[in-house]
């Protein structure tokens, strides 16, 4: 293998490298999201639960 054949290959190994390692962030992110998409349902569920315990305290039916 010459230098320069080393080279290429070097470099494609470095945008495979990458690719991969770009993937793996953007799986990341999506994960990231589908998890605060998820907490944000359950706090929104929370909070209409607690809400629904107070008017039921106040009287108003629910």
């Amino acid at each position: 293998m010459t230098e320069e054949e080393a080279f290429v290959a070097i470099e494609n190994l470095v945008t495979l490298t990458q690719k991969r390692a770009n993937r793996v962030i953007s799986d990341l992110h999506a994960q990231r999201f589908e998890f605060n998409a998820a907490y944000g349902e359950r706090e929104l569920a929370d909070k209409a639960a607690q809400a629904l315990r107070v008017l039921s305290r106040m009287g108003v039916a629910a």
